[in-house]
């Protein structure tokens, strides 16, 4: 992986930022609308100094008070080709799966996000076999808002994005309504 640590040290850089997570921030996401259970029970969330680098960031020391404080966000999947299957997604969702990536983002602008490693284009499970409804999310917040169902494009390139939509919109079945936020059916 491009500018991207061992798993073992990207593990631990998120275990940091998830122990940095206290009240206030419990309480900051619980007013920004993320549900408690995934805030407490999944610890999906952790807290980190970083140093923007165009998409990507870099983590800072704690000392660093010229440094932004965002939120930090696991993304996780598989690499392998292997599908989930339903009885794992079920036990697990959304922790299933290898640490692929990690997101900061700002919680008062939604809409800024920085990945780590930058190798994934999609936070979330895109399901197999069969046409499924899922909900496709504009930032990582909103798909923290959702409760971690559906997908979010985190591909911050243009061209890569565009790319990236149209490859779920070839596996889409049927039109489907345009709720807020937007579902997508999906067949394999």
């Amino acid at each position: 992986m491009p500018n991207c640590p061992a798993l073992t040290e990207l593990e631990e850089e998120y275990e940091r930022a998830r122990d940095r997570l206290g009240p206030k921030h419990r309480a900051d996401l619980l007013g920004l609308g993320v549900p408690r259970r995934i805030i407490v029970a999944f610890g999906l969330i952790g807290v980190a100094r970083i140093w923007p680098r165009g998409d990507r960031f870099e983590f800072a020391p704690d000392s660093d008070r010229g440094a932004e404080a965002r939120y930090v966000l696991a993304v996780r999947g598989r690499d392998d080709g292997v599908p989930f299957d339903e009885a794992t997604r079920a036990a697990a969702w959304p922790l299933v799966g290898d640490l692929l990536d990690l997101i900061a983002f700002r919680a008062r602008d939604p809409m800024t996000w920085n990945c780590f490693c930058g190798v994934t284009s999609l936070l979330g499970v895109v399901p197999t076999g069969g046409v499924h409804r899922m909900p496709l999310h504009a930032s990582p917040l909103e798909w923290l808002r959702g409760g971690g169902r559906g997908v979010c494009v985190i591909e911050r390139d243009p061209v890569m994005r565009q790319v990236v939509m149209l490859s779920l919109r070839e596996r889409v079945a049927a039109p489907a309504a345009t709720p807020r936020p937007p579902m997508l059916e999906v067949a394999e």
